[in-house]
């Protein structure tokens, strides 16, 4: 099994969140991926893991990735990444965890922080400079 999700319909995600890990002990890892459940996985398991292999592989280090994340399962991501960046509607958790806020979800707040990402990208392609 690589995963097990919990449901508890009308249950305080954050608390069941809580409980679980204290369950989980160093056996799983816990955590939150939604409003809806609470996930479980082999230790060692998560997107920033995954960034960390895919980008070693590539030789391209933490401060070049841009990371986009809302949930608590997005935490070490956003940490991780050189811009760990979260809508303005997401988890408390991934608010604090990110270096940037951008727009809600419903705002369009990723193509935002990618537009002005790829702005600058080609602006130093160019040799022109952009705000």
């Amino acid at each position: 099994m690589t995963k097990l999700l919990a449901r508890l319909p009308g249950a305080d995600l954050d608390e069941v969140l809580v409980t679980a890990r204290g369950l989980a002990g160093g056996d799983a890892e816990a955590t939150l991926t939604g409003t809806a459940f609470v996930e479980f996985m082999a230790v060692g398991v998560s997107k920033e893991a995954a960034l960390v292999e895919l980008t070693a592989a590539r030789g391209v280090a933490p401060d070049a990735v841009a990371a986009f994340g809302d949930h608590v399962t997005d935490v070490g991501m956003l940490r991780w990444a050189g811009l760990g960046v979260a809508p303005a509607n997401a988890h408390p958790d991934a608010l604090e965890a990110a270096d940037e806020v951008t727009a809600s979800n419903d705002d369009d707040g990723v193509a935002v922080v990618l537009e002005r990402l790829v702005s600058r990208a080609e602006g130093r392609r160019s040799g022109r400079t952009r705000p």
